[in-house]
């Protein structure tokens, strides 16, 4: 099956069609594309919203992602959101409950404490969010932490190399899901 054909059936938006029309493939597409939406649509085709590798991959972005000054999110986090992030870890392994997950997330949220929360702190929250699915979380955070800042904005540069990151690591971690459906699609 064409890969535009494909993707109309499955509801992709015109904006994602127009920009799909050079690729021939489901894997070229994907590694072809810079926008975390078009990657959150692709993604929402194939792989379940609760599928295990989602929230882990939302702190890996917290406590990876790079800053301008070489620093990480990771490192612009105060000892309770660093916690809510250390929850959330172990919360995907098993070693914490869904209640200790959501202290940590009441504890933490910028927005129950009254207070308007840096971007970083907002990226660690989301990673123990239980409101949203998992597929959610991951993507709620990718803006959070790509944008994160301390003393002044970020470059330009910066965050557009912080979403490089990001992505990169969102290609791999789904790598085999993209290249499996790409061929089912081929061979359709």
């Amino acid at each position: 099956m064409e890969l535009g054909k494909w993707m109309a059936a499955h509801g992709a938006w015109r904006s994602i069609l127009k920009s799909a029309k050079g690729y021939t493939t489901l894997e070229e597409l994907w590694m072809g594309m810079t926008m975390r939406c078009w990657m959150e649509w692709v993604l929402s085709t194939i792989v379940p919203d609760d599928d295990p590798r989602y929230r882990p991959f939302a702190c890996w972005c917290v406590r990876n992602t790079p800053i301008d000054d070489g620093r990480t999110v990771w490192d612009l986090l105060g000892p309770r959101y660093r916690h809510v992030v250390e929850v959330a870890e172990r919360y995907t392994k098993g070693e914490a409950t869904q209640e200790e997950l959501t202290t940590a997330w009441l504890a933490a949220n910028p927005e129950t404490q009254g207070l308007l929360g840096y971007q970083q702190e907002r990226a660690a929250v989301v990673c123990a969010s239980f409101e949203k699915s998992d597929s959610l979380v991951a993507f709620h955070s990718i803006p959070w932490t790509i944008n994160s800042w301390d003393e002044h904005e970020r470059s330009e540069l910066g965050v557009q190399e912080s979403k490089k990151f990001v992505l990169d690591k969102l290609r791999e971690i789904f790598a085999d899901d993209i290249a499996v459906k790409s061929k089912e699609i081929e061979a359709a």
